[in-house]
């Protein structure tokens, strides 16, 4: 659950803090020296209504005066057709999903040990894609929930635990892009430092991770080749690697094509 704000600058080369009030409460502090005029929250209540005001700062530390204050009620729907939303594997906490059509953003919670090895564990938010394409997302948040969580974007054979399976996936140690070529086999993976955007391709037998800072700039991040079903099964995974407990991440930017 989150709410995206997004202001005006009045000139260029500001920072900017940000006040928020749940209710009728004082306005507090929020964020400070935020260089753009965009700012996701993610510490809202479905249904609750908040109050943001924003500060502009430039070079020479002077301030102007707050903006008025904007009133937002976040509201999460459930996922837009053709997503579908499952647990993978049998974890402990069951896993769940919501889309903010507003702020553009997918919230999926999932539990699991791991996905790896011939067993996956998580929440998997898909649809049935057919043939070649990309997939690409970014991470807005996610909770610590271990070190070895994923997070990230998927394409699968089916929804069987040890399905053939590429995820491009986000961890507190870094990005990586692992695989599992035959049925209930074992996994491969190429790692490397954190990106939080992510992008999986498809072309023929051929699937391919990258990782990027900005969205903009891709660099490669593995790469491997086996024969998946011409429908495959694309979306959005979240392991916490605690099997009990969920991990809370926000995706937006979410795009096939």
């Amino acid at each position: 659950m989150s709410s995206r704000v997004r202001w005006s600058a009045p000139a260029p080369g500001l920072l900017f803090s940000l006040q928020r009030a749940a209710g009728d409460d004082a306005l507090a502090p929020l964020a400070g020296d935020v260089a753009g005029t965009e700012y996701v929250d993610d510490r809202v209540e479905n249904g609750r209504t908040y109050r943001y005001a924003v500060t502009a700062r430039n070079a020479n530390d002077a301030s102007g005066p707050a903006s008025a204050a904007a009133s937002a009620a976040p509201q999460a729907e459930p996922l837009p057709a053709p997503w579908q939303s499952v647990d993978l594997g049998k974890p402990g906490a069951k896993g769940k999903a919501s889309f903010a059509p507003a702020a553009g953003i997918f919230t999926v919670s999932g539990g699991g040990d791991d996905i790896w090895a011939a067993q996956d564990g998580g929440r998997f938010v898909y649809q049935p894609l057919t043939g070649d394409g990309t997939l690409t997302a970014h991470v807005v948040s996610a909770d610590a929930t271990h070190g070895y969580q994923k997070v990230g974007v998927m394409v699968r054979a089916s929804l069987a635990t040890g399905a053939p399976m590429v995820m491009v996936h986000l961890s507190p140690n870094g990005s990586g892009c692992c695989w599992r070529r035959d049925e209930n086999g074992k996994c491969d993976m190429v790692g490397g430092d954190i990106k939080p955007w992510l992008r999986l391709t498809r072309a023929g037998d051929t699937l391919r991770g990258f990782v990027s800072d900005d969205g903009v700039t891709w660099r490669p991040r593995g790469e491997t080749t086996f024969a998946l079903p011409k429908e495959a099964l694309w979306g959005l995974c979240v392991c916490s690697h605690n099997n009990w407990v969920l991990n809370k991440t926000l995706f937006d930017h979410v795009e096939w094509r």
